[in-house]
């Protein structure tokens, strides 16, 4: 960004936020702000591991907005599975049926709300939310596709998002390690028109840009 942007930005009070995208076959599921952040300036680094948790949380979703407070989280990888089995929502992390993605069993007598977390820096923080209803399971695709924008609502992280409050960018990094794009408050979002990101208009929905269809068949399952 140049010096007047950075200013720009700055004087207004705006954050700068980052949204995951995950593959999960239910529909109710919902996407989460992941990070909010004032650290940026003329060049903004924006680092995360590859890493997961899957968590479990006594927070509903009813109503336009919801903001998750984590009961409990399991460090996870793909293929594994947390088998929930306790009313306090814990459980244990053992080998699963869906070596594509990571699986939450509800084992309990209670529905409740269950996600991912991805590490951002040096935190676990969640990226999506669906409710998993007794004797049901979820399964989740952490995907290397993430979308960032600026915007002056204080949104923390964990709250569900349907709107994107400022005009965005989606960047896919499936094919390499690491983008560069810049930020304009005249232009917008650059990144030479290169196929690995798209414009995201201020305002518009972006629930199915953010949860989509899970990249593989999964197993039977129960919605």
């Amino acid at each position: 960004m140049n010096q007047k942007t950075v200013d720009s930005l700055v004087s207004s009070g705006s954050w700068l936020y980052g949204f995951k995208v995950v593959g999960c076959q239910d529909r109710s599921c919902l996407p989460l702000v992941w990070f909010q952040t004032k650290e940026f300036s003329c060049q903004t680094y924006v680092p995360w591991e590859e890493k997961d948790e899957a968590y479990t949380s006594f927070s509903s979703l009813g109503g336009p907005v919801a903001q998750i407070a984590v009961a409990d989280a399991r460090e996870i990888e793909l293929g594994q599975t947390l088998k929930i089995d306790s009313p306090s929502l814990t459980g244990k992390v053992c080998g699963g049926v869906v070596p594509q993605g990571i699986s939450i069993e509800n084992r309990t007598t209670r529905s409740f709300t269950c996600g991912i977390r991805q590490l951002y820096k040096d935190s676990f923080l969640p990226i999506c939310a669906t409710p998993i209803h007794v004797g049901s399971s979820q399964i989740f695709a952490p995907l290397k596709k993430v979308m960032l924008w600026f915007s002056t609502q204080d949104l923390p992280p964990g709250r569900t998002i349907r709107n994107a409050y400022g005009p965005g960018i989606l960047i896919d990094l499936n094919d390499a390690p690491e983008r560069t794009v810049s930020y304009d408050m005249e232009t917008l979002w650059s990144w030479g028109n290169n196929i690995w990101a798209k414009k995201i208009e201020a305002m518009s929905n972006i629930v199915d840009r953010l949860i989509v269809d899970l990249p593989f068949q999964p197993p039977h399952t129960t919605r």
